[in-house]
Protein backbone atom coordinates (compact mmCIF):
# COMPACT_ATOMS: atom_id res chain seq x y z
CA UNK A 1 0.00 0.00 0.00
CA UNK A 2 0.84 3.69 -0.30
CA UNK A 3 1.44 6.30 2.25
CA UNK A 4 1.78 10.01 1.98
CA UNK A 5 3.94 11.76 3.88
CA UNK A 6 4.15 15.83 3.95
CA UNK A 7 7.19 18.19 4.93
CA UNK A 8 4.28 20.77 5.49
CA UNK A 9 1.15 21.47 7.24
CA UNK A 10 0.82 24.97 5.52
CA UNK A 11 3.00 27.66 4.35
CA UNK A 12 2.92 31.20 4.68
CA UNK A 13 3.21 33.66 2.08
CA UNK A 14 2.85 37.84 1.61
CA UNK A 15 1.53 39.14 -1.72
CA UNK A 16 2.19 42.75 -2.87
CA UNK A 17 -0.29 43.57 -4.44
CA UNK A 18 1.27 44.81 -7.80
CA UNK A 19 3.29 41.56 -7.76
CA UNK A 20 -0.22 39.47 -7.28
CA UNK A 21 1.19 35.90 -8.47
CA UNK A 22 3.17 33.55 -5.78
CA UNK A 23 3.95 30.43 -6.62
CA UNK A 24 5.09 27.80 -3.78
CA UNK A 25 6.44 24.04 -3.88
CA UNK A 26 4.92 21.43 -1.84
CA UNK A 27 7.24 18.14 -0.89
CA UNK A 28 5.68 14.93 0.10
CA UNK A 29 7.55 11.45 0.65
CA UNK A 30 5.95 8.19 -0.23
CA UNK A 31 6.31 6.04 2.88
CA UNK A 32 4.51 3.51 2.00
CA UNK A 33 5.63 0.24 -0.15
CA UNK A 34 4.25 0.37 -3.41
CA UNK A 35 4.66 3.63 -5.66
CA UNK A 36 2.18 6.62 -5.22
CA UNK A 37 0.36 8.14 -8.30
CA UNK A 38 -1.38 11.52 -7.60
CA UNK A 39 -4.49 10.90 -9.83
CA UNK A 40 -5.78 14.62 -9.17
CA UNK A 41 -5.53 17.71 -7.42
CA UNK A 42 -8.72 20.17 -7.21
CA UNK A 43 -8.39 23.85 -5.29
CA UNK A 44 -11.39 25.33 -3.40
CA UNK A 45 -10.98 28.56 -6.54
CA UNK A 46 -9.84 29.77 -9.39
CA UNK A 47 -7.65 32.00 -7.41
CA UNK A 48 -5.68 28.61 -6.89
CA UNK A 49 -3.86 26.67 -9.23
CA UNK A 50 -1.93 23.15 -8.53
CA UNK A 51 0.26 21.45 -10.86
CA UNK A 52 1.90 18.18 -9.89
CA UNK A 53 3.06 14.95 -11.72
CA UNK A 54 1.32 12.30 -12.88
CA UNK A 55 4.53 9.82 -12.91
CA UNK A 56 4.80 7.68 -9.53
CA UNK A 57 6.76 8.26 -6.27
CA UNK A 58 8.47 4.95 -5.67
CA UNK A 59 8.53 3.82 -2.09
CA UNK A 60 11.29 6.42 0.18
CA UNK A 61 10.98 8.96 -2.60
CA UNK A 62 9.85 12.59 -2.39
CA UNK A 63 7.44 14.50 -4.78
CA UNK A 64 6.22 18.09 -5.30
CA UNK A 65 3.08 20.02 -5.70
CA UNK A 66 3.58 23.59 -7.17
CA UNK A 67 0.94 25.83 -5.79
CA UNK A 68 0.51 29.09 -7.53
CA UNK A 69 -1.97 31.81 -6.31
CA UNK A 70 -3.05 34.79 -8.40
CA UNK A 71 -4.22 37.62 -5.17
CA UNK A 72 -5.31 39.91 -8.63
CA UNK A 73 -9.05 41.22 -6.81
CA UNK A 74 -8.33 39.79 -3.29
CA UNK A 75 -9.23 41.58 -0.64
CA UNK A 76 -6.07 42.96 1.45
CA UNK A 77 -5.06 40.60 4.78
CA UNK A 78 -5.17 37.16 5.67
CA UNK A 79 -7.24 34.39 3.46
CA UNK A 80 -5.96 31.03 3.61
CA UNK A 81 -6.69 28.41 0.55
CA UNK A 82 -6.83 24.36 0.02
CA UNK A 83 -5.67 21.92 -2.40
CA UNK A 84 -7.13 18.62 -1.73
CA UNK A 85 -4.56 15.81 -3.71
CA UNK A 86 -6.35 12.63 -4.29
CA UNK A 87 -3.94 9.39 -4.42
CA UNK A 88 -3.94 5.80 -4.88
CA UNK A 89 -3.27 5.51 -0.88
CA UNK A 90 -5.10 3.73 1.06
CA UNK A 91 -6.57 6.86 2.76
CA UNK A 92 -6.90 8.44 -1.13
CA UNK A 93 -6.57 12.06 -0.06
CA UNK A 94 -4.72 14.46 1.85
CA UNK A 95 -5.34 18.36 2.16
CA UNK A 96 -2.46 21.23 1.69
CA UNK A 97 -3.22 24.89 2.83
CA UNK A 98 -1.63 27.86 1.67
CA UNK A 99 -1.81 30.93 4.06
CA UNK A 100 -1.61 34.36 2.52
CA UNK A 101 -1.17 37.40 3.85
CA UNK A 102 -1.72 40.36 1.47
CA UNK A 103 -0.53 43.59 1.61
CA UNK A 104 -0.63 47.13 -0.32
Amino acid sequence: HTRFKCDWSSDVCSSDLHDTVRTHVFRFKNMGNADLVILHAASGCGCTIPKYSKDPVKPGEWGEVEVTFNANMRPQGLTAKSVTLFYNGTTNYARIYLNVEIVD
